[in-house]
């Protein structure tokens, strides 16, 4: 916005109103935007992973997804938002996701090393973006098989398929997956998954805010319920 002609007081006014009234912009907005980009990024893919996700009837996540950040209109049963859903695969592609970006606009390669966190990031490297969606897509089939009343339910109380359930089982996925056994292409199956999941001795429907308590504590004792009962954490 530009304005001509006001006096001193006028923009004294607007200056304060644009800094004291000021909104941020919701995050999954802001991954929404990245399907317009011309060229790839970290934060394009995840968010055309979660875009696939939701569209696909088959997928655990079909409209399941606030791809606005908010309610979507005439849907139901939406549980996480885009800008969850692309921050939890965010953290096993990329340590520095505008570096990332900024050598995919430039034309540079990219380091094809990275963390020990950054489980997916030879899929990012290497173009296999829909053999990174399958993944995902075979994992969450896996959990939904484990935990079918959990996965769908939407009663109050319920976190398995919130931000916070949702959240502890993507840190379980970069936990286990190192450790699979995988074919060539690095997938691997909702079986596979599944034999994983089978050990995790948690009752369906007892995923409750009253056990896994809202906020990171309840997502933290989660993830560590689940490696306890893989026997994954030392």
């Amino acid at each position: 916005s530009i304005f001509t002609g006001l006096d001193v007081a006028e923009q004294a006014y607007i200056f304060s109103m644009v800094n004291l009234a000021q909104t941020k912009v919701n995050k999954s907005l802001v991954y929404e935007l990245f399907d317009s980009a011309k060229r790839r990024s970290p934060q394009k893919l995840c968010h055309q992973i979660a875009v696939a996700l939701d569209s696909v009837e088959t997928s655990p996540f079909y409209k399941r997804i606030k791809r606005l950040g908010c309610a979507t209109p005439n849907r139901e049963g939406e549980t996480i938002t885009q800008a969850t859903f692309v921050k939890s695969l965010m953290a096993f592609l990329t340590d520095n996701e505008n570096e990332d970006r900024r050598r995919y606009a430039e034309d540079e390669p990219l380091d094809p090393a990275g963390s020990a966190k950054t489980v997916f990031r030879q899929f990012m490297v290497d173009k296999k973006d829909m053999e990174l969606t399958k993944i995902i897509y075979n994992y969450f089939l896996a959990v939904k098989q484990r935990w079918p009343k959990s996965w769908e339910s939407n009663a109050r109380g319920q976190m398995l398929n919130k931000a916070n359930g949702f959240m502890a089982l993507m840190r379980f996925l970069g936990a286990v997956y190192p450790k699979m056994e995988k074919p060539r292409d690095g997938g691997t199956s909702q079986e596979s998954f599944y034999r994983i999941l089978e050990y995790c001795q948690i009752a369906d429907g007892a995923f409750t805010t009253e056990v896994y308590v809202p906020g990171s504590a309840g997502e933290s004792a989660l993830f560590r319920d689940l490696c306890s009962y893989c026997e994954l954490l030392n």
